[in-house]
């Protein structure tokens, strides 16, 4: 996330407020270099606006792959994805990417996704983000990305194992997004690539957390958390304190079926963090 619209409880930021700590086979476990999915070429004659940005989002994909941290990244994602516990994503959901037409911040979060696509074989991802303008949007779909056109302030049903990419999310929206799968078969299907959760934690008053983020204070003890590497100062402001978070069903198919019961939503007034 990388500006907003205030109404949708976006924050526009320059800089992230927290600084950063640290066929073969399918699902990302491993794969040739002569299955790898290509770059969809720009149209013939495409120019204007739309090319434009179409180059500038092709050349952040290529700062990320020539990149020390790019390579990292993608050794670190595919050590993720052969492990069994890893749930093998097909599909990709973005939230709160930002607008690409605005800032290299989001052209940069865009190119990420874009690797991790190529990087895991995934062709079905959706895109949101109440900030996307008219070009964005035309973009994405020159990329195949769908845009989602419903605000569901982030609480998206995962019915399959699908990689939700949230970065630089408000705490608000990532309550949401587990709120919206509260039970230990559809969060098994998560995996969330957003800021690392205990780091709220860390900055929130328990009592607080508890009250206005009750999924999110009951999750943290189980979650399996993997930072990405620290990224280089061109980087820093789109991936700083990124991580994979997941939560393995053999960390909670002990839990009594109470656990489950849903906990009472208590927005804060001042809530801006939901789409």
């Amino acid at each position: 996330m990388t500006s907003s619209a205030a109404d949708d409880g976006f924050s526009i930021v320059n800089h992230f407020k927290y600084k950063a700590i640290p066929p073969k086979r399918r699902g990302g476990r491993g794969r040739s270099k002569a299955n790898e999915q290509t770059t969809p070429a720009p149209a013939e004659g495409e120019g204007g606006e739309l090319g434009k940005l179409r180059r500038a989002v092709e050349e952040r994909v290529r700062e990320v792959r020539a990149s020390d941290w790019g390579g990292r990244f993608k050794d670190m994602l595919n050590n993720l994805a052969s492990s069994p516990a890893w749930p093998h994503p097909r599909r990709m959901l973005a939230l709160g990417m930002g607008s690409m037409e605005r800032s290299r911040e989001a052209q940069a979060q865009l190119a990420l996704l874009r690797v991790m696509a190529d990087e895991l074989m995934i062709d079905d991802i959706e895109a949101f983000d109440p900030v996307s303008t008219v070009l964005d949007n035309e973009l994405l779909d020159t990329l195949n990305i769908r845009n989602i056109t419903e605000n569901l302030h982030g609480k998206h049903v995962l019915p399959s194992p699908t990689l939700v990419y949230m970065p630089h999310c408000g705490l608000g929206l990532y309550e949401n997004i587990l709120r919206a799968n509260w039970n230990a078969e559809q969060l098994d299907n998560l995996v969330l690539l957003g800021n690392a959760l205990s780091i709220y934690a860390e900055r929130e008053p328990e009592h607080k957390l508890r009250r206005h983020s009750p999924c999110l204070s009951r999750l943290l003890p189980f979650l399996d958390a993997r930072r990405l590497p620290p990224p280089p100062d061109a980087l820093s402001n789109a991936f700083n304190d990124l991580c994979f978070q997941t939560m393995p069903r053999a960390r909670t198919e002990w839990l009594a079926e109470r656990y489950w019961d849903m906990p009472e939503e208590m927005p804060r007034e001042d809530d801006r963090d939901v789409l």
